[in-house]
């Protein structure tokens, strides 16, 4: 159901992350709001290697991009697109990167599917991080991400339960994903919390809880 997974990709993002999201649906249209800034993959192959790009600030948005927490079920074509903006107030351009194409959400069984900085087109951005920002630094801008992750379920917590509950009820995936991912998950964190889920949604709401109950977990 190419449809429904998209619209828990959107809903998920809206929810969970800075940005807030439009879109219409009529049957088995769907039309997303145009998202404004430059494709990732042009962005990486045109403007990177620059010296007008502030290469720390570019580094900490990727960090802060795969630390918003979309969950594993949201992360299809973590690529998305980078934004690049005059900020009003100052002369400096401002980075923003968002997630794009959410038609398989919630179906791929591979963990490394939904970890962008494992994207071989993240490469070069990933490598920026390495070289631009220590340890210490990372960790905190995950944490600062994923606390208000923590606040945005707060807010928004009837709607996040509904939108699981929904979702509990879709068959979007095999139940031989479900389990695959599940096991893989229970390896990431070093637990055994996944075993017995049944659905994307159970693993979605499981693997949130993990991060932001142990929001320094690697």
């Amino acid at each position: 159901m190419p449809t429904a997974s998209r619209i828990y990709g959107l809903e998920l993002e809206h929810l969970l992350s800075p940005f807030r999201i439009s879109y219409l649906v009529r049957e088995n249209t769907l039309i997303e709001e145009h998202i404004a800034g430059v494709p990732g993959d042009e962005f990486m192959r045109t403007y990177l290697g620059r010296e007008d790009v502030n290469k720390v600030r570019m580094a900490k948005e990727f960090v802060k991009f795969a630390g918003t927490l979309l969950p594993p079920a949201a992360r299809r074509h973590a690529r998305g697109e980078l934004h690049r903006r005059h900020h009003p107030d100052f002369e400096e351009v401002q980075y923003r990167v968002r997630p794009i194409d959410f038609d398989q959400q919630c179906y791929e069984k591979r963990l490394e599917v939904y970890r962008p900085h494992l994207f071989p087109d993240n490469k070069p951005v990933e490598q920026l991080v390495r070289s631009h920002l220590n340890v210490p630094t990372i960790v905190q801008y995950r944490q600062e991400e994923r606390s208000q992750t923590a606040r945005r379920i707060d807010v928004a917590s009837q709607r996040y339960s509904a939108l699981l509950s929904t979702m509990r009820k879709t068959p979007i995936a095999p139940p031989e994903h479900v389990t695959q991912l599940a096991e893989e998950l229970n390896t990431y964190h070093e637990c055994k919390e996944f075993s017995g889920a049944g659905s994307m949604a159970d693993l979605v709401s499981r693997h949130l809880q993990r991060l932001l109950t142990d929001r320094i977990h690697e």
